[in-house]
């Protein structure tokens, strides 16, 4: 029987954030881990709502308003232990998961994988990496049970407020860049 590797996850969710899924949003996180041969890994996922993500958005980013998801590597050097949080507007999922008629549990499972991917070193910059990214998260909503949900094209960016490749809104599932704290 194999070991599971050595992951510390952790969710936190402010008082307006509370969804049931919890446990969900870690197994896609712990599951993305694996599928990409992540050795250890210490995340924090936190749930926030999108006044809190704008905010960080604005502040590490200088983008203004919302996002989807932010991912902070708060690693000390690659190739050793992937430390990091990923932080998820509820309210976006919310808004997404009704817009697009799945599940708001499972969006958020989504913005969590994506924002994993980040933290392993993944892009999305260009619309093959974007691809490519939504084709592996997608594969870790399946492992883990769910619908595969990712983006598909250009119609989710464009309803999103995505203009093309590279007009990012934080470090979006539906556009895309990376949020680093600075050092």
């Amino acid at each position: 029987m194999d070991e599971e590797p050595p992951y510390q996850l952790s969710l936190s969710a402010t008082p307006t954030s509370d969804p049931p899924s919890r446990e969900l949003i870690l197994r896609v996180v712990r599951e993305v881990l694996r599928r990409q041969g992540c050795a250890r890994a210490k995340i924090h996922v936190a749930l926030v709502p999108d006044a809190c993500i704008a905010d960080l958005n604005e502040r590490f980013l200088q983008h203004e308003g919302a996002t989807d998801v932010l991912s902070f590597d708060l690693s000390e050097n690659r190739g050793s232990e992937v430390e990091g949080e990923i932080v998820i507007s509820v309210d976006t999922a919310l808004r997404e998961a009704r817009r697009r008629g799945h599940d708001p549990g499972v969006e958020l499972a989504l913005y969590a994988a994506h924002g994993a991917l980040h933290l392993l070193g993944w892009d999305d910059g260009t619309e093959d990496e974007a691809r490519l990214m939504h084709a592996r998260a997608d594969d870790a909503l399946e492992a883990c049970g769910l619908a595969r949900i990712a983006p598909k094209g250009d119609e989710d960016r464009e309803a999103a407020g995505a203009v093309g490749p590279g007009t990012a809104r934080g470090d979006s599932v539906l556009g895309g860049a990376r949020a680093r704290r600075p050092a």
